[in-house]
């Protein structure tokens, strides 16, 4: 995932259905970066600060949990 695709990907899912988000976490993998981004998102504010480097054979994966109501 590219740091735009991630960009775009986030505010999709908060301008279709961020009414019913409480919260967000995750991390990110994004492309061309060897730093893990810690994401985490409350209400309409979002936020993406660097975990540290991902370490030789991990598997590079993003992962997002989100918290709601009314959520598929």
């Amino acid at each position: 995932m590219t740091e735009r695709s991630s960009e775009e990907f986030i505010h999709k899912i908060l301008v279709e259905k961020g009414a019913n988000i409480y919260r967000m976490k995750g991390f990110l993998a994004i492309e061309g970066s060897d730093e893990k981004m810690i994401f985490h998102s409350v209400g309409m504010l979002t936020s993406k600060t660097p975990m540290g480097v991902w370490m030789p054979g991990e598997k590079r994966e993003c992962v997002v949990v989100i918290i709601g109501k009314h959520l598929n």
